[in-house]
């Protein structure tokens, strides 16, 4: 202790302590001392309680794919928002790569966390995986129980932007069985690409996960793609140096709850 006190005069540059046989008081400088070191304590208290109000009352920007937010994400949203209901969580639908794709808007801290699909390997980004989905192909046509996929994409495909999985293995797919790529109708609205489907437009490859949804609303069928090009993991995403407050943390542990999720469904 003497050697603390010591050290403190020193980095005061005064004598904060007046040491005689009935012990250790303060001196003038030293209660002055101890009016401001009670202040500080006093601040720091009050900054920890403003911040952890702040936390559970806070905004996270989430990121997620369309299809995601059409199959898993509401069921996590409502259990999450039921037990945080001062929370507010803002939406935000893209690709999961791409110039503006999700992985590179949380790179540039514009989302605090992202619902994203495929092999998200970057070594600023940390991932927690959730579940995985498969690629199908759409079309409003009844292709039997065996489907000739080459006949199949000689069609125009309607997909998602550039920088969707989906996209990326429909693409190594028909680079495989040896078939060119169509044009490509692109569309950031699930609905849009449904409906021109139904109107003959073309095929659309798609997430499993959707087509529970769509397929009461559209007349369409599906056909999975062959491995190893219908298989993507879900996963969601943060900066490594995020600092993650507790409704983060919470709402992280929602999205495992139900891990794994296959296609849109929880494991029972």
């Amino acid at each position: 202790l003497s050697t603390v006190i010591r050290k403190l005069e020193e980095e005061m540059d005064a004598q904060l302590f007046c040491r005689s046989n009935q012990g250790v008081t303060l001196t003038a400088k030293g209660e002055l001392l101890y009016e401001y070191a009670v202040k500080m304590l006093h601040m720091s208290g009050e900054m920890t309680k403003a911040m952890e109000s702040h936390a559970s009352g806070c905004c996270i920007n989430i990121g997620t794919l369309e299809s995601i937010a059409v199959s898993i994400l509401p069921e996590i949203l409502t259990g999450y928002s039921n037990k945080h209901p001062k929370v507010s969580v803002q939406i935000e639908n893209g690709p999961t790569f791409g110039p503006n794709g999700l992985v590179e808007r949380v790179l540039g801290h514009s989302c605090d966390l992202a619902f994203v699909s495929g092999d998200v390997e970057h070594p600023d980004i940390r991932k927690w995986v959730i579940g995985e989905d498969h690629v199908v192909i759409v079309t409003n046509k009844d292709c039997g129980e065996t489907v000739d996929f080459k006949k199949l994409l000689q069609n125009q495909i309607l997909s998602f932007p550039t920088g969707c999985v989906c996209r990326i293995l429909y693409d190594r797919f028909a680079e495989h069985i040896g078939v060119k790529s169509k044009q490509v109708l692109e569309s950031s609205s699930l609905s849009t690409i449904f409906s021109n489907v139904v109107a003959g437009m073309g095929v659309a490859c798609f997430p499993k996960s959707c087509i529970s949804f769509y397929k009461t609303r559209f007349p369409v069928y599906s056909y999975e793609l062959p491995e190893p090009y219908t298989r993507m993991e879900w996963s969601l995403i943060c900066r490594k140096d995020t600092y993650l407050t507790k409704p983060m943390k919470e709402l992280i542990r929602e999205a495992q709850r139900g891990k794994p999720y296959i296609d849109g469904v929880a494991a029972k």
